[in-house]
């Protein structure tokens, strides 16, 4: 359809950059300096009541949420259930929320650190928004996805057997308009892909269905023509109450009256701030139907193919499971569920392909929400791990004693609270030195280094009342090769100015701390404690400054114990798994606790259900058996 366009110098100083990269779990069209956020059901965490981006490639990651609208009686919204799907004409979708228990809307949030549809939406920003969907019937009028209003907004929709695509444009006085409708008959109800591409380039708009151009429209140009308006957003629903006069969809494409709850599945929503090209739309579509995404769904050992070993090591993995029902849990580690979590996992990094983002996040939503970079000239590669002492890993990243991750300016964390960062690494030897995570610098942050087979942190603050610069060690014949989890908690109980401290931790166990003395109760943070600090102290300073941070990787001046400046680190050999920064102290009777939970019976089943009906069994392998056999 177009052979130039504003993004044709990027792609073409890309195009080298790009070769040999990292194959991708789910490898989706990623556009190098261009915001993408993705919602995937099949790796979304369950019982939240919100639908967050699980991987954003650039740019920020989670104010564009879609929040779920059936209520409870107190009003509470009521978490929608993942349902495990397995249709070989779409292998690479494992899972979809079932509409309309899953209707689900988007508020606008114009400021603050919630970014809205609005604030993509600026003058001349162009768009890419792709959903897949499988409808029970091709009855009735139905909403799929809106944004914005009736005079500025971007809809899909169902109108009987006809695929409804709407894109309602205008600038902020209305004087310069794009209104484009098509309508697309559906033949069946099987899994489609419907996407919509806003080019503010060449001022086209273009519908696709199954990864094919079924229309396309040019427009006059305008610099000030913008898609979306400041009205809530609906996934399954119009994003307004029906019954308000600003409710609608883009160019009231189908009417609001007609509307009815829409009954089927959506299993995933992109959106782009940038047009697709053909063959970009061609290539997501292709990575959830052909053949490769049958291989990735049947490689259970992660060798590349598809074949009798992968059944032979499920067989053996689930031997390691039992029929006991699987709890339901959000995230296997604690946390104060009105506290900030930000975690990212290999196991739900949807690409792969130049960092390593947040995939499940609350609290710290700031505008410009920061990722893991990987190194520029060494992609790391991503590995299955089938670890039974640690269940709870997936994947990792091989560290081949090069580069780790640099990471993000952590100033963003609340500095007058506590920190605790939660991570799995596996060491491959115990010789070097080697920094296992750092943020900050060396005025204000915190690290955790090995030397050789001691552990040892540094933390300086900002703080006037004891616990400014600090130095804690293990002692040698601490660390042994293989996987570990650390923690590190900074703790801040602030109410009266006691239980300020730098802990350091693993496999669930203090290894080194420098902190107050838990009283006759032997916890930390309760009244009778004994502060070892300045009793006036409040601890409401500053741990974290504005360095980059490092996992399995020390950058910038970071604080480090020894008196070392950086030059005695070496890199680390080994593995890096997910990591978890969280806004919490836990107590370490709470880290031991967590550690046990990282390995108990309920994690590998929640592994081994295959089937996702709460058990691991031999109706799991059966299942498992024949994605293999399809895959082959």
């Amino acid at each position: 359809m177009k052979t130039t366009g504003h993004r044709a110098t990027l792609l073409a100083l890309a195009a080298g950059a790009a070769a040999g990269t990292a194959t991708a779990q789910v490898p989706i069209t990623v556009i190098s300096g261009f915001n993408l956020q993705t919602w995937n059901a099949g790796t979304a965490p369950p019982n939240v009541d919100s639908w967050t981006p699980e991987k954003p490639s650039t740019g920020y990651a989670n104010g564009l949420r879609w929040t779920w609208q059936n209520t409870d009686i107190d009003g509470n919204p009521i978490p929608a259930g993942i349902h495990r799907i397995d249709d070989p004409s779409v292998p690479a979708i494992t899972g979809a929320y079932r509409f309309p228990e899953a209707r689900a809307a988007s508020v606008d949030q114009p400021s603050g650190n919630l970014r809205s549809w609005e604030g993509q939406a600026q003058p001349g920003e162009g768009g890419t928004f792709e959903i897949w969907f499988k409808p029970d019937d091709l009855e009735g009028t139905h909403v799929l996805l809106e944004i914005g209003a009736t005079n500025k907004g971007v809809a899909i929709a169902l109108d009987g057997n006809e695929l409804v695509y709407s894109v309602y444009a205008s600038d902020d006085g209305n004087a310069n308009i794009i209104d484009y409708q098509h309508r697309e008959p559906l033949a069946d109800t099987d899994w489609h892909q419907a996407v919509i591409t806003i080019d503010f380039f060449s001022f086209a708009m273009t519908s696709y269905l199954d990864g094919v151009a079924v229309d396309s429209e040019f427009y006059s140009p305008s610099a000030t023509y913008r898609w979306a308006s400041g009205n809530p957003a609906g996934l399954g629903m119009v994003g307004s109450d029906p019954l308000f006069p600003d409710a609608g969809i883009a160019g009231d494409a189908v009417p609001v009256a007609n509307v009815t709850d829409y009954n089927g599945l959506i299993s995933t929503m992109r959106f782009y701030d940038v047009d697709l090209f053909p063959n970009e739309v061609l290539d997501n579509y292709n990575a959830i139907t052909d053949s490769a995404a049958s291989v990735r769904r049947a490689d259970f050992n992660g060798d590349g193919a598809a074949d009798d070993n992968d059944a032979f090591d499920f067989v053996a993995f689930m031997t390691s499971t039992n029929t006991d029902a699987v709890s339901a849990f959000e995230y296997p580690f604690p946390h104060d569920a009105s506290g900030g979590v930000m975690t990212v996992d290999p196991f739900l990094d949807e690409t792969y392909v130049g960092d390593f983002a947040f995939d499940r996040d609350t609290g710290w939503l700031n505008a410009n929400e920061p990722t893991f970079q990987f190194p520029v000239t060494n992609v790391l590669d991503p590995v299955p791990v089938n670890e039974p002492a640690f269940p709870s890993i997936r994947t990792a990243f091989m560290l081949d004693g090069v580069e780790g991750f640099r990471g993000p300016k952590f100033e963003w964390a609340d500095d007058t609270t506590a920190g605790h960062v939660l991570f799995w690494l596996y060491i491959d030897d115990l010789v070097g030195n080697h920094c296992l995570f750092e943020a900050g610098g060396a005025s204000v942050g915190f690290s955790m280094v090995t030397r050789g087979d001691e552990i040892a942190g540094y933390i300086n603050t900002a703080a006037n009342d004891g616990l400014d610069i600090a130095e804690v060690a293990s002692g040698p014949g601490v660390l042994q090769t293989g996987w570990h989890r650390f923690d590190i908690v900074v703790r801040r109980f602030t109410a009266d100015g006691v239980g300020q401290g730098f802990e350091l931790y693993m496999d669930g166990q203090q290894v080194a701390a420098i902190n107050d003395q838990p009283g006759p109760d032997g916890e930390f943070g309760t009244a009778d404690d004994i502060d070892n600090f300045s009793p006036a102290g409040t601890g409401n300073t500053n741990f974290i400054g504005g360095n980059q941070a490092g996992y399995a990787q020390g950058y910038g001046s970071v604080a480090l114990p020894f008196g070392w400046d950086g030059t005695e680190l070496t890199p680390l050999n080994g593995m890096a798994g997910a990591l978890r920064y969280i806004q919490n102290q836990p107590l370490p009777s709470e880290i031991a606790a967590s550690f046990d939970a990282d390995r108990t019976q309920n994690v590998l089943n929640d592994r081994g259900d295959v089937n996702r009906d709460g058990a691991a069994n031999f109706l799991d392998v059966i299942d498992q058996l024949r994605v293999i056999d399809a895959g082959k």
